[in-house]
């Protein structure tokens, strides 16, 4: 699957894998949530919250707020301020402010989805890497590590990974990670990939299980997969320009 773009038509989004010791995504502690503080439930999260700029990239999500309804997700830029956001069915309005300093003026991309096991998860992309956020107590806050770090994947930088797709097991989608390995001898990649697990409301994120997918020809639909950013029928933001 290829990535959805809003209004992209030239750039290339390089393809995630779960890594360490890549370039560094840094969430800004200044998350707006839905006043309150009440944890989502069937009810979604209360109507409020901060409005979203005028020049917002607005893009349809899956359910991220737990009340059965596809939700959305944006990217906008407010004076020297980036931000990531979350428009719910219900009315509420989710944001939070990024930086990343990777590449000069690249544009972020962002895009939102429910799992099948029912974690929310929002994955936002700033050159050579992407953030793991997911959505809890009616905010965006950043899937975590064992050590602590907001849990990003290689955009292909350090060798670590080319993709992040979600395929479909029992449960439904699940998250996961590629890593293509080029064999220019018979045209193909040499394919791994890790499953992202989840635990306390996905607001920690770890490796799974790896599988070797084997040799997959350049041709081969699933190669696609491992070279672009996609979940399900998730829609991809793409940043204003600064």
């Amino acid at each position: 699957m290829q990535c959805r773009f809003l209004t992209v038509s030239t750039i290339a989004l390089f393809a995630l894998a779960g890594c360490a010791g890549e370039p560094s995504v840094t969430e800004v502690k200044d998350a707006v949530a839905a006043p309150g503080g009440v944890e989502q439930s069937t009810a979604g999260c209360p109507v409020g919250g901060a409005d979203i700029p005028a020049d917002a990239v607005v893009v349809e999500a899956g359910d991220l707020d737990g009340d059965g309804q596809d939700d959305q997700v944006w990217l906008a830029v407010k004076g020297d301020k980036r931000l990531l956001g979350v428009r719910t069915a219900s009315g509420s309005s989710l944001s939070t402010s990024f930086t990343a300093d990777q590449v000069e003026k690249h544009q972020a991309t962002a895009l939102g989805n429910r799992l099948g096991d029912g974690t929310p998860i929002i994955v936002l992309a700033t050159g050579y890497s992407a953030a793991l956020y997911t959505v809890a107590d009616c905010k965006i806050v950043p899937s975590l590590t064992a050590q602590g770090n907001q849990y990003l994947f290689d955009l292909g930088m350090n060798g670590e990974g080319t993709g992040v797709f979600c395929p479909k097991d029992d449960q439904g989608l699940y998250l996961a990670s590629y890593n293509a390995k080029p064999d220019d001898l018979d045209s193909s990649d040499e394919v791994f990939r890790t499953r992202i697990e989840f635990s306390e409301n996905g607001t920690r994120a770890d490796n799974g299980k790896v599988t070797d997918l084997g040799h997959i020809k350049y041709d081969d639909p699933l190669s696609q997969d491992t070279m672009g950013v996609a979940c399900g029928d998730a829609e991809t933001a793409l940043e204003p320009e600064r």
